[in-house]
């Protein structure tokens, strides 16, 4: 006389053999949301931008001004780093497509080519630095005595403007003159023409070295309209000076000088800057070979080099969390924390965890993840260690091919995106919740996940399509849960079963649908009764008052529901015996069948809360 329960479902352990594992735990946890302790489904996705593009490796979405959205894609690995700046109607991106920093915002990206792919326009991430330093003439006056003459020094730099922002570059090399004290001139000719292809330079400043008394500054002389690369002789200067013949006079005093040069330390991103990750107090953090640079705070396009540190690895990716940045490397990753690029903290950790692919790096307030050889690593506070290693061995990891593995943080979860062999999948760890690990079937070449609403996206290998994941408000994602291997000192044959599950689920689908069908008869309505007007809310086509603004008469059509059951099939050692498709609570009948060892699957949509078979009916009602 035996009876074999389950409630509490709970998920995978890869690494446990089938007849090992506990009895909550499961063979096969696909599409199952098991946080309750009971089998439900996770909701159908829903198709959300078709890729313009083949081999799309990474996706993002703008924000709009008004809420709305486009989608960006590109055709190899990209980072994307949101504005540090206070930005509320520009809604500014900074990106690294395979090594080129660029930058770009929501006119900008979206200007040119209908059907093209998004960003379509874009700048260079930094202004570049003059190549040469001005060109100055002097006219002395008869008295060049050394009472009568000083030293100057000259440099100039560009001003770009991206939207409503100004940026300066770094100045050029300084030309030395020496010019009389009183009544003296310098005269300025020849600025070399800046360059123009994906770079909107607009200005140029003089600037000119003053002595302190501790330091030397560069102060401001006169800043100039650039158009097209050249400086604009027939417009007055920022200070109301013309240009005579061509040439810009300097007669002003020191104390009539202007702001002191801020820009003297920056430079464009290295070339090859990638792996582009925010960071609080407005830095933006990337990486060159072993290198990691952060830029000036809240000034994305000045990439300062005194600030840039080195690892003793190559960097393979970064991930922040709080105030600290994890450097994941091919050998040993490293933390650096701080609040300015000027004062970081740099740590090494004791723990010889190579990361083995930047596309698997994701963070959230617990922490940064990354696969290595070993498994999934986590970093945190006070925390390094193999996360999936009571889920995996190493030879199991493996198999799932962590080189070509995405990652993405949804809802305290890490989806992590695997291949293994001709097939492509989805894991979900949670991250301090049961289950610890089940699969969804989904496919992504990469994943994205939306900061506004947190919803997650993913693009699939198999359509190139993008599809909200875990969407859909009418349909289900079919869940299938397989028991552990249940063995038996003796061979049993249980004859009846019973599930305890939302059978008033099953109705769902045909309520669904009948209410898509009314609307679609409205609609049918609708469209004869204003065949002769507009029907999508034009104005002056109807009298006032006949629809709403932006609206019409038509209502939204839902997804058509798909039907729901839930199916039961035991396997009694490896066999399939019996397969039925439950419709309520009432016990039911098995065939007749003895062995050592059973397994129940559960498939379908239905919530399931309990399951029972037993060798009797009354044992299974408890007589």
């Amino acid at each position: 006389m035996t009876t074999l329960a389950l409630s509490n479902f709970n998920g995978l352990v890869p690494r446990t053999g089938p007849a090992n594992l506990d009895v909550t735990n499961a063979q096969i946890a696909t599409n199952t949301r098991l946080q309750s302790g009971e089998i439900k489904s996770w909701k159908g996705k829903v198709e959300e931008y078709q890729t313009i593009q083949e081999g799309v490796q990474t996706i993002f979405k703008l924000e709009g001004p008004s809420g709305e959205g486009v989608w960006a894609e590109w055709t190899c690995d990209t980072d994307v780093a949101f504005s540090p700046m206070a930005d509320l109607k520009e809604h500014r991106f900074y990106y690294s497509e395979n090594g080129v920093c660029k930058k770009s915002n929501w006119t900008l990206a979206r200007d040119g080519r209908d059907g093209a792919p998004i960003p379509r326009n874009w700048l260079y991430m930094g202004v570049p630095r003059p190549s040469k330093a001005p060109h100055a003439q002097v006219k002395l006056d008869d008295d060049t005595s050394p009472e009568n003459t000083e030293v100057r020094a000259y440099l100039y730099t560009y001003v770009s403007t991206f939207g409503t922002v100004s940026e300066e570059s770094a100045p050029s090399d300084a030309v030395n003159v020496t010019c009389s004290i009183s009544g003296g001139k310098v005269l300025f000719d020849q600025f070399p023409i800046a360059p123009t292809e994906h770079y909107n330079i607009t200005g140029l400043r003089l600037y000119r070295a003053v002595i302190g008394a501790s330091e030397i500054s560069y102060m401001l002389v006169d800043e100039f309209t650039v158009v097209k690369g050249e400086v604009v002789t027939s417009k007055r200067t920022m200070n109301g000076v013309r240009f005579e013949d061509g040439k810009y006079p300097d007669t002003r005093k020191t104390e009539q000088l202007g702001i002191v040069l801020e820009s003297l330390y920056y430079e464009e991103p290295p070339e090859g800057l990638r792996g582009l990750v925010n960071m609080p107090n407005g830095m933006i953090a990337g990486f060159v070979g072993n290198q990691v640079w952060f830029c000036e705070p809240y000034l994305p396009h000045a990439w300062p080099s005194t600030y840039m540190l080195t690892t003793d690895a190559q960097i393979v990716g970064l991930g922040v969390y709080g105030n600290t940045l994890v450097v994941c490397t091919e050998r040993q990753p490293f933390t650096i924390a701080g609040t300015h690029p000027s004062a970081m903290t740099q740590e090494k950790l004791p723990m010889l965890q190579p990361c083995v692919n930047k596309r698997s790096i994701a963070y959230d307030q617990y922490g940064v993840l990354y696969a290595s050889s070993n498994g999934l690593v986590v970093i945190a506070g006070g925390q390094m260690d193999v996360f999936s290693r009571p889920l995996f061995t190493r030879e199991g990891w493996l198999e799932y091919n962590p080189v070509v593995m995405v990652g993405a943080m949804y809802n305290n979860n890490y989806l992590c995106g695997y291949q293994q062999g001709n097939t492509a999948g989805m894991f979900v760890f949670a991250r301090g919740d049961t289950p610890a690990l089940i699969q969804v079937e989904f496919d992504p070449v990469c994943l994205f996940v939306e900061r506004i609403t947190g919803y997650v996206y993913g693009l699939s290998h198999s359509d190139g399509i993008v599809y909200r994941l875990d969407a859909s408000s009418t349909n289900l994602m079919g869940y299938t849960w397989k028991s552990k291997m249940f063995v038996y000192p003796r061979s049993l044959s249980f004859s009846c079963a019973k599930l305890d599950a939302e059978f008033d689920d099953l109705e769902v689908a045909d309520m669904l649908n009948k209410q898509r069908q009314e609307i679609i008869d409205y609609n049918l309505t609708k469209v004869n009764e204003y065949k002769d007007h507009c029907f999508l809310g034009c104005l002056n086509d109807v009298p006032l008052n006949t629809w709403t603004v932006n609206g019409g008469v038509l209502m939204d059509v839902p997804e058509e529901a798909e039907v729901r059951y839930v199916q039961l099939t035991f396997y009694a050692d490896g066999k399939v015996i019996y397969t039925k498709n439950v419709e309520s609570c009432v016990a039911f009948r098995i065939p007749a069948y003895n062995g050592y060892r059973w397994e129940v699957r559960m498939a379908g949509h239905v919530p399931i809360r309990a399951f029972q078979m037993a060798t009797s009916m009354a044992e299974l009602v408890g007589q």
